[in-house]
């Protein structure tokens, strides 16, 4: 999987290896440009890393042959690959050629159109080499029921999916009783997780306290909008210590993005007796079904929930102890271990002891 351990996806990644090392022997092969780096620090099993060449032609052929050299040496009963793009379809062929399992874990509710691949790369061979690699994959491990259901809606049924809950184990965490004032954002700084919906909140709500973190590609527009909102406080990026952080002294987090898996704030939020906020996606339905949470829909529902929710301490305590709740019962470490258990028992594989986790590049 992908080395630096800010995004989500990756934090989720480093946790599952943690905890299937326990019971497998564990690879993790970081791939990554050649001269990049991969951060280290974090992952229970330490990154071997495989480099490749830039370039369109020279990548098609180089990184396919680094790749598998490293597979091929390593000699896995099963691949497992994280987040879109031609990486899958090179992981999905060396294990079809290699007699190889290969799971593909899906990352967000938009992996199942395979041309979001075309956004982390201009090359149709992106395209090409994802849907490949769908195809291509035994097994697909989705995070909610309703991803998955899209997933086994696009192959009419004929591909195994599996749901594995997000991991989180919130008992060694002490909630804050005394939460500060204010409502939370935390995201990578990109056009889907739209901070901009979160600067117009601000703006719109003067009575109200607001803090955002992150960094990105829009860091620019947000720290130079975020001058003008003098209820604003904009932090930049901060470590996941400090995030975490965060989510435990805020009154709420809020979310506004249009592309999720399963968010790690909605977990780091709701260990924390924090209620969450979320304008779209919410996935599964679980923040409202588990009352940890509001969804609101609209951006006008959305100012209208923030507004209310931070003048309402009772309401407040009771979505927060709720969540806790949620997080204990439904995402603790050995809920997800067996969840990926099954998965990886109905798979028919060679050494019964092997994994290697593999993700997205790291440029």
């Amino acid at each position: 999987m992908t080395g630096l351990l800010k995004f989500g996806a990756e934090r989720q990644t480093s946790e599952l290896v943690r905890l299937l090392s326990q019971k497998h022997e564990v690879h993790v092969v970081g791939f990554v440009p050649r001269g990049g780096s991969m951060e280290k620090k974090g992952w229970q099993t330490n990154p071997e890393i495989v480099e490749y060449q830039m370039g369109y032609v020279n990548y098609l052929v180089h990184a396919h042959a680094a790749l598998a050299r490293k597979l091929k040496q390593l000699d896995p009963d099963v691949c497992i690959q994280r987040s879109a793009g031609d990486l899958t379809g090179f992981v999905g062929t060396y294990c079809r050629l290699g007699n190889c399992r290969f799971v593909y874990h899906s990352a967000s509710n938009w992996d199942v159109n395979p041309q979001i691949a075309l956004w982390l790369s201009a090359s149709p061979i992106t395209l090409i080499y994802y849907s490949l690699g769908l195809v291509l994959a035994d097994v697909i491990v989705a995070q909610t029921h309703d991803i998955a259901n899209l997933f086994a809606k696009k192959f009419m049924g004929k591909k195994p999916v599996g749901i594995v809950p997000q991991v989180y184990d919130a008992r060694p965490i002490s909630p804050v009783r005394r939460k500060t004032k204010f409502a939370l954002w935390i995201a990578r700084l990109i056009w889907y997780k739209r901070p901009d919906v979160f600067l117009k909140l601000a703006r719109a709500s003067p009575e109200c306290e607001f803090v955002m973190a992150g960094s990105g590609p829009l860091q620019g527009y947000v720290e130079e909008h975020a001058k003008s909102i003098p209820n604003l406080r904009f932090l930049g990026q901060v470590n996941h210590i400090t995030a975490e952080e965060l989510c435990g002294k805020a009154q709420l987090f809020v979310n506004t993005s249009m592309i999720e898996g399963f968010p790690n704030t909605l977990l780091e939020c709701a260990a924390r007796e924090t209620p969450y906020v979320t304008l779209e996606y919410d996935p599964d339905e679980v923040i409202c079904k588990n009352q940890i949470g509001l969804h609101s829909r609209s951006f006008n529902k959305l100012k209208e929930d923030v507004e209310h929710l931070m003048t309402d301490d009772s309401l407040r305590s009771e979505l927060g102890m709720n969540g806790r709740k949620y997080v204990l019962e439904k995402h603790s470490p050995g809920q997800t271990v067996e969840a990926y258990e099954r998965v990886l028992s109905k798979l028919a594989i060679k050494h019964q002891t092997r994994i290697t986790i593999r993700g997205g590049q790291v440029s």
